[in-house]
């Protein structure tokens, strides 16, 4: 049992490890000094958690409210499954935009198969504005996400119509990254851009999948940088540098969702 976050470290007994940035002997005053991973990195986690059995089904409780839990919780189910163990996620305090998806009260647990898949749809642009796009697939794969690329995923040969296909269909959401310039390609159906909008949309029409297409605003006004068929949705803002932290808190929170229905869109 692993309790991430002060407020999972305070409230809950007997875990094998209390993990928060900020834990002290007072914050979690029912642990023992060796159950206790305080203000640590990704490699201190990591080396710990080879020591839980490796056939044990291991319950994680998180508040999953603060920033800290948010991100730190998709790694330690990774580290999990990676080594082949299975993990049931506890929450210990549900916040109020969460509970209602989850129709549960203050206690309820929600069994995690495999990570979130996304596939981003961007358009190619200048070095900084590629440089951008993988920075984030970094940041969203170290914070729990199987994130398909173009770049990361294909090889010289590859059929990429079909790769486009196959990995918008097969993903659990479609991040579209939103700019000036995939505005043009999407809306003039040019290139990968336009190929991908034609299944983007039709997805979203057909079969009412709105939820799993998630634009992300990173350049411009949000009527100059998003396609015609998604100027209704949502949108993640994302545009500065950095962008704000809370916006995208929010997205990660929603492509963990327990139902698989996100928040945008």
């Amino acid at each position: 049992m692993i309790a991430v976050g002060g407020q999972a470290c305070r409230t809950v007994e007997n875990a094998n490890f209390y993990i928060d940035k900020w834990a002290s002997f007072e914050a979690c005053n029912k642990a023992l000094p060796d159950r206790i991973i305080e203000d640590p990195t990704d490699e201190t986690i990591r080396e710990r958690l080879k020591e839980v059995p490796a056939d044990s089904n291991v319950e994680v409780y998180a508040s999953m409210q603060g920033e800290y839990s948010l991100t730190t919780v998709p790694k330690i189910l990774k580290l999990l499954r990676s080594r082949g163990l299975s993990a049931d996620l506890k929450l210990t305090l549900i916040p109020e935009d969460i509970r209602k998806y989850i129709g549960a009260p203050q206690i309820s647990g929600a069994r995690l198969g495999a990570a979130p898949k996304i596939f981003v749809s961007y358009a190619w642009e200048d070095e900084q504005s590629v440089n951008w796009v993988h920075e984030l697939c970094r940041r969203l794969s170290k914070d729990g996400i199987d994130v398909i690329l173009d770049s990361w995923s294909t090889e010289l040969g590859d059929n990429l119509p079909q790769f486009m296909e196959d990995s918008i269909r097969n993903s659990d959401f479609v991040l579209f990254i939103c700019t000036p310039r995939y505005k043009r390609k999407a809306d003039s159906r040019e290139g990968g851009v336009g190929f991908e909008g034609h299944i983007i949309s039709g997805e979203a029409f057909v079969l009412g999948k709105h939820r799993k297409y998630i634009p992300i605003l990173r350049l411009g006004d949000w009527p100059e940088a998003a396609p015609s068929w998604a100027l209704g949705k949502l949108y993640a803002d994302l545009r500065g540098d950095p962008y704000d932290e809370n916006c995208y808190a929010r997205l990660l929170r929603a492509l963990h969702r327990a139902d698989g229905a996100a928040n945008f869109g």
